[in-house]
């Protein structure tokens, strides 16, 4: 039974992988688009394709560093990475979601870098 079964589990193990990283590759670009018109990362980051008005350089940079590890990396390497990865985004969206709820946030700051003074006085 068994063994019947293990095609269908392993073709589900890597259409949730694949969608992961997909995931992960549109959600980073945008947050590299964020970052770089906050200042935090150069500009040419959040590079804006004229076409498809989509962040294209750090697409293409994310899609080159995940495509590269997807296929260096064993499948059960980048299956431990993947969920580390999304537990550690969790894990940070949590702190910062109870610092800015303890501490209180002021809607006329600018995001990070309003937490960023804040604690560094």
């Amino acid at each position: 039974m068994a063994g019947i079964l293990y095609p269908l589990i392993k073709s589900g193990t890597l259409a949730g992988l694949s969608t992961v990283m997909l995931t992960t590759l549109l959600g980073q670009s945008r947050i590299f688009f964020v970052m770089s018109r906050d200042g935090l990362l150069p500009p040419w980051v959040g590079a804006i394709h004229p076409r498809f008005r989509t962040p294209w350089i750090s697409s293409i940079v994310v899609g080159l560093f995940i495509a590269t590890f997807a296929g260096l990396l064993p499948i059960s390497i980048l299956g431990d990475l993947v969920s580390i990865g999304t537990l550690f985004a969790f894990v940070i969206v949590c702190l910062i979601l109870g610092l800015v709820i303890y501490f209180g946030y002021s809607r006329q700051k600018n995001g990070v870098v309003a937490l960023f003074t804040y604690f560094s006085g």
